[in-house]
């Protein structure tokens, strides 16, 4: 076979000339290795440069990828399915990723990847999130910010990410429980109070007065209120202050389903001004 144009392995796929039959190509994808340190640091070298008022914006989730007929694909897990009910059954097999992007400030279908592995049996991909972030954090700008969703409420992974350098923002679940400071000792008999009054997500008896309340508009022109409440704490880990933050959206899709809430829990610069997320 001859292709001149061709300077990759990829480019020579396309050739109307290439025939796929040539086992040392195969071999050497199945023995070769991706430098994986050497793949990060150039992400990193192509970051977009924050400026001093805009910090940089992450993001990690996890996705899956199905394979339900190959059975001898190693490691393969159990993978929920979202479309329902045209699928025969709610789960199939296959791999999950968990993947960190840089997120850019205009919406937009592309991104900037930063990290992607496997998340295998013997893990999960909370502690596959924090692996992640771990070596990421020290080759990032400073005061650069991730987004959690949901399913990374954890108090193990929020205590984790105190350690690194990075700001942490993560939505909560419903009916997540944090405390107030405990009062000082009474003198009376007894063990002195460890928690302070109860703030719970989704019971509004338990809010109290908050620390801090904004109200403005979103992109499209539609009124939004946030409150914080500030130096909370859980009570499996007394020592890690938090902040708390509401986002009522009264019209946000109008419709009977609003107003939309949303609660967000907030790791890093206590004095961090929220009305600018």
């Amino acid at each position: 076979m001859i292709e001149t144009q061709a300077k990759s392995l990829p480019e020579i796929t396309q050739s109307l000339w290439f025939e796929r039959h040539w086992s040392s190509v195969y071999e050497a994808l199945e023995d070769g290795r991706i430098a994986q340190d050497d793949w990060r640091n150039v992400f990193v070298h192509y970051l977009p440069k924050p400026t001093e008022d805009n910090r940089l914006w992450l993001g990690v989730d996890v996705s899956g990828i199905a394979r339900p007929n190959s059975p001898t694909a190693e490691d393969r897990t159990a993978l929920a399915v979202h479309n329902l009910p045209k699928c025969e059954k709610a789960i199939t097999y296959g791999w999950h990723f968990s993947t960190v992007v840089a997120l850019s400030e205009e919406p937009s279908s592309r991104t900037f990847i930063l990290d992607q592995r496997r998340v295998k049996s013997d893990t999960t991909a909370i502690q596959m999130a924090f692996e992640q972030l771990a070596q990421l954090a020290p080759q990032l700008p400073t005061r650069s910010i991730v987004l959690l969703d949901r399913g990374y409420d954890a108090t193990w992974l929020w205590c984790r990410c105190s350690t690194l350098a990075l700001g942490v923002l993560g939505r909560l679940k419903q009916k997540r429980c944090f405390y107030r400071p405990a009062p000082p000792p009474t003198g009376k008999r007894g063990s002195p109070r460890k928690d302070g009054d109860l703030l719970q997500v989704g019971n509004a008896r338990t809010y109290g007065i908050p620390d801090g309340q904004a109200v403005g508009e979103d992109a499209k022109g539609r009124p939004v209120q946030i409150c914080w409440w500030k130096h909370l704490h859980v009570k499996q880990a007394r020592w890690l202050q938090v902040n708390v933050i509401g986002v009522i959206r009264p019209h946000a899709s109008k419709s009977e389903r609003d107003p939309k809430v949303s609660w967000l829990v907030w790791l890093g610069d206590p004095v961090y001004d929220f009305r600018s997320l």
